[in-house]
């Protein structure tokens, strides 16, 4: 899954965590840092989907494998889409990135 949470998420974090901001990439990056209201994602952000697809991808061979749990590239996903969550979802009082990874 791969929404305008997480387009805002990675273009304030993105480079900290090691989320690769190239060409195309960058674009769509940059429009959701510097827009408030930058619109849904397009065919036009191709190239940034498939880059996060395969950070998530890449993330699950990183994982800290100290239990049973075995993490899919989808885990990765929702564990980002859910700590950048709404308002809602977020604790009370907090601003800027919310929970990093």
């Amino acid at each position: 899954m791969v929404d305008t949470r997480i387009a805002r998420y990675l273009a304030f974090e993105g480079a900290r965590i090691g989320f690769l901001e190239t060409g195309a990439v960058s674009k769509t990056l940059k429009r959701y840092r510097e827009n408030p209201s930058p619109g849904v994602l397009t065919v036009n952000d191709w190239s940034f989907v498939e880059m996060w697809l395969e950070w998530c991808r890449e993330m699950t061979r990183n994982v800290p494998r100290t239990h049973e749990l075995t993490w899919r590239a989808r885990d990765i996903e929702m564990a980002v889409f859910r700590a950048w969550g709404e308002e809602s979802e977020r604790g009370k009082g907090l601003t800027g990135p919310y929970y990093r990874l």
